[in-house]
């Protein structure tokens, strides 16, 4: 390897190490600290004010869990310049492992915001009791947990 070589990987690990570091703090925010202080009992009743008593920190939780899984969809295509001389064929496989999973966590973030919607649109909640709101929101965190376990397949 030459130096030139050597240079180029250096700054390739050091993005690819900034885009994780985005991952994982968007990561442990959005999906570790909103979802301990939203649903914390795993109480229907106390999600739904939660959601709407801290209706800015689970939207900017929705905003952060959105840029986590942006920035994960860059992340295979930086160590794929790393990777890439070792075995290009496994390299290959993981961007699109991560190409395929990016998509069907994005938009399993609709059930997120719904549930915003369900928590904090008075028209909304007017359309169903207070039984049909709860299961409701029951219906939708179901959702999104079976559509996590769907993404972290691939």
């Amino acid at each position: 390897m030459n130096i030139e070589t050597i240079a180029t990987a250096k700054r390739t690990a050091r993005i690819a190490g900034f885009i994780y570091l985005i991952v994982v703090l968007t990561g442990m925010f959005s999906l570790g600290y909103v979802s301990s202080k939203v649903n914390p009992e795993n109480d229907l009743s106390v999600t739904i004010k939660n959601i709407a008593s801290f209706e800015q920190l689970y939207r900017f939780g929705i905003f952060a869990e959105m840029l986590c899984y942006t920035a994960f969809l860059f992340l295979p295509l930086a160590l794929y310049k790393l990777l890439k001389p070792v075995n290009e064929r496994y390299a290959a496989v993981m961007v699109i492992l991560v190409i395929v999973c990016v998509p069907i966590s994005l938009s399993n973030i609709i059930n997120k915001i719904t549930l915003l919607d369900l928590a904090t649109n008075e028209a909304t909640q007017q359309l169903f009791t207070s039984a049909e709101l709860k299961n409701q929101v029951w219906l939708h965190l179901q959702k999104y947990t079976f559509g996590n376990r769907i993404a972290q397949i691939f």
